[in-house]
């Protein structure tokens, strides 16, 4: 599964066989996530893999919306890492 949180609420799931990679990645990001998005808002992402691509890059930006990476260690940080 994969999905977005945005003010505290999860948007945009998708459940999908296999493994993610950066092609599936980024139709998530073309049909289902980017749609919801305002113009302007910041997309913030971990460094796995399927993240790093440029045309993820591209996608984002043409849709108006900013990209940053957390830094590696950033994990710990990520709202999901607090359940248990």
């Amino acid at each position: 599964m994969i999905a977005a949180l945005c003010d505290d609420e999860i948007i945009a799931p998708l459940i999908y066989a296999n493994n993610m990679d950066s092609k599936l990645f980024n139709l998530y990001l073309q049909i289902i996530l980017l749609p919801l998005l305002a113009f302007g808002t910041i997309v913030v992402m971990d460094n796995a893999p399927y993240h790093i691509s440029k045309e993820t890059r591209k996608l984002i930006e043409k849709m108006g919306c900013r990209l940053i990476y957390l830094p590696p260690d950033g994990v710990l940080l990520h709202p999901f890492t607090r359940f248990k």
